[in-house]
């Protein structure tokens, strides 16, 4: 398994838990809930980790690419 899938699976950006700590900080930073559309990019802007072979590496920094293409 590659280094991008476990973090979305059991790591630091975790499927489930990451966008639920994100959804937080923006609650606490622009004193309302996001939008539907905000709330959709917080729920998968990670999601391009999939099968990333690193999250560091010139790959890994891609990762918001996708998300960005499927948000649009």
């Amino acid at each position: 398994m590659k280094t991008g899938t476990k973090s979305l699976l059991f790591g630091g950006h975790q499927f489930l838990l990451h966008p639920f700590c994100v959804g937080l900080a923006w609650v606490g930073l622009y004193r309302r809930f996001p939008n539907p559309k905000e709330a959709i990019c917080i729920l998968i802007h990670d999601w391009g980790y999939w099968g990333k072979p690193n999250i560091d590496g010139p790959e890994g920094e891609d990762h918001p690419k996708w998300a960005a293409a499927w948000a649009s």
